[in-house]
């Protein structure tokens, strides 16, 4: 399954906070994207539209194809800045890809069921790792990797190595 969205970006020429605000009083999400070529490009998302979506997806890995300027562009979120107060997104940062080269992401980890040992020994599950990272082709990226560990006894651990996963990702 492919985590993947699409939204619509429009370039913008004003810079700096003062215009940044004005963007956002007007619901734009000020934003930039590094390209490839390494030139960095201030653009502008609707805000309503960039929360609707990134309110389906819970990882950080997630292809966003960008339709900046007629022009459809692969990027990941790098970075998502907040307001504090309001916990609405104040700016957004992007990096462009390519679909044909490997990108190393993070993605979560969700336990799944009771371990035994929990359920019958009287233990405690401890879960140190909440992801892992995985290099793979952008369009082979997913949002969460499940393990089941209700097999678990107690006193047994469950180890990177011991995950199961496609032969897409390394």
């Amino acid at each position: 399954m492919t985590n993947e969205l699409k939204l619509t970006a429009s370039p913008r020429a004003e810079l700096g906070s003062g215009a940044a605000r004005r963007l956002r009083r007007k619901g734009v999400l000020p934003a930039v994207v590094k390209r490839l070529s390494g030139v960095s490009e201030a653009i502008g998302i609707d805000a309503h539209e960039f929360k609707l979506a990134m309110k389906r997806h819970s990882g950080e890995a997630v292809l966003i194809r960008l339709d900046l300027a007629g022009q459809e562009v692969p990027v990941l979120l790098r970075e998502l800045q907040q307001n504090v107060v309001s916990d609405e997104p104040a700016h957004a940062d992007f990096g462009e890809i390519s679909l044909t080269q490997k990108v190393r992401v993070p993605i979560n980890i969700k336990l799944v069921g009771e371990p035994d040992g929990v359920r019958n020994g009287g233990g405690v599950m401890q879960h140190t790792m909440r992801h892992v990272e995985v290099e793979c082709l952008p369009t082979d990226l997913i949002e969460v990797i499940e393990v089941d560990v209700s097999t678990l006894k107690l006193g047994e651990t469950l180890t990177v190595a011991g995950l199961k996963l496609d032969n897409r990702y390394t």
